[in-house]
């Protein structure tokens, strides 16, 4: 970002950033040097380089808005909030078929997430199949998943993939303590307002707890009626009624 931000982009600056990379370092310069006014005397070891105006200050002031940049000398601050980039990088490696590269970094790094993080890089866990390294990142997201739809959705999602487990394993309370733990996330994703299909989904998740839970048929059918309301086009709701009758 830093070199996006100094580096120059006129005719005189034919390679703007170079990097190298070698045993011990990274090296990156931005060209074409110095901005005007500053000088090599300023730059040595123990000096001090006069205050001088950004190369690109437009820029400056975009990367500054966004918050991947920091104003001017906010490094000796303590309280410096990081950019949200974590997710959108995870997924951008996702979308790049490095799905194995996504999860060594969750799996290094998933305690230094800010809460927030946690709740996207949990469902980042979800799609690259790890419902475990998900359950812990639910976790640490705490309460930021409660006022967001798509968390809330994979989180009882990811309950009920629990559940099921425990069902296997014959372990009753377990298994009814995770749907009774999905419900509650699944009834307050539909009190909010949020996109239909995610609503449609959060009915069909909602009819397979009350389902597995026995209990009455129509308290079953009821929410598959809403899902199948919802999203027509979702043959999956159609076919698991049906079945279920």
């Amino acid at each position: 970002m830093n070199a996006l931000y100094h580096r120059g982009y006129d005719e005189d600056s034919p390679h703007t950033t170079l990097v190298r990379i070698t045993s011990d370092r990274i090296d990156i310069r931005s060209t074409p040097g110095p901005v005007p006014g500053v000088g090599r005397d300023e730059l040595v070891r123990g000096a001090t380089p006069r205050m001088a105006p950004p190369r690109n200050p437009r820029a400056g002031e975009l990367f500054k808005e966004i918050g991947l940049a920091e104003k001017r000398l906010t490094h000796l601050a303590t309280d410096i909030e990081r950019p949200a980039v974590v997710v959108p990088w995870l997924e951008a490696l996702i979308a790049d078929g490095q799905g194995e590269r996504a999860h060594r970094f969750l799996e290094g790094q998933s305690s230094r997430l800010s809460e927030r993080e946690a709740a996207g890089a949990a469902i980042i866990a979800r799609r690259i199949g790890d419902e475990d390294l998900a359950a812990r990142l639910f976790g640490n997201a705490g309460s930021a998943i409660l006022d967001d739809p798509r968390a809330l959705l994979e989180s009882a999602q990811n309950k009920l993939w629990f559940a099921g487990n425990a069902h296997r394993e014959g372990s009753a309370s377990d298994n009814r303590r995770l749907l009774e733990d999905a419900r509650t996330l699944l009834e307050r994703l539909l009190g909010m307002d949020a996109p239909r299909r995610r609503h449609a989904w959060a009915w069909r998740e909602l009819g397979r707890v009350r389902r597995w839970l026995r209990e009455p048929a129509s308290a079953v059918d009821n929410p598959y009626a809403s899902a199948i309301r919802l999203a027509p086009d979702e043959t999956k709701f159609r076919e698991e009624r049906r079945q279920r009758r």
